[in-house]
């Protein structure tokens, strides 16, 4: 298999003081999962696995007034295709 084509306009909103939305669009045809990322230092670890198809995630359980750093990559046996990150700003309580 050939390595999936990497999501492309990923954007972010605050859908309060504790979550967020992220949408992006699915430009392959063969991933078998998403993997959405948030940056640590200068590491990204996953928070969570979608399944294929899937255009938009709801992050929960986050810190009122904190900023964080997400990505979505698009992965299949033959690797993955991280796109371009997005930040993100939760608002205070």
């Amino acid at each position: 298999p050939r390595v999936p084509a990497a999501p492309a306009g990923l954007a972010a909103r605050a859908l309060g003081p504790s979550a967020v939305e992220l949408t992006w669009r699915d430009l392959s045809d063969n991933e078998e999962e998403f993997r959405i990322e948030q940056k640590a230092g200068k590491t990204w670890r996953q928070v969570l696995v979608l399944p294929p198809g899937a255009t938009s995630a709801r992050l929960a359980g986050l810190r009122p007034d904190s900023t964080a750093t997400y990505r979505v990559s698009a992965r299949n046996a033959a690797g993955a295709a991280p796109g371009p990150p997005v930040t993100v700003r939760t608002p205070r309580k």
